[in-house]
């Protein structure tokens, strides 16, 4: 049995960024859908965008 074994997508997506876990220790069969699993958090782009406008024209 795998060590763990996220129950959503948001469970999913920490476990992922986590690096002390080893990916191969997580159980996915209860993820139906993993097609946002690797796009950028909306939270993370709505801080960041302020400091890029000036960088990228």
């Amino acid at each position: 049995m795998k060590e763990y074994q996220p129950q959503s997508l948001v469970q999913l997506k920490a476990l992922v960024k986590d690096e002390s876990v080893y990916l191969g220790d997580i159980d996915t069969n209860l993820i139906a859908d993993m097609s946002s699993l690797f796009e950028p958090d909306v939270c993370l782009v709505a801080v960041i965008a302020p400091f890029l406008a000036g960088i990228i024209k």
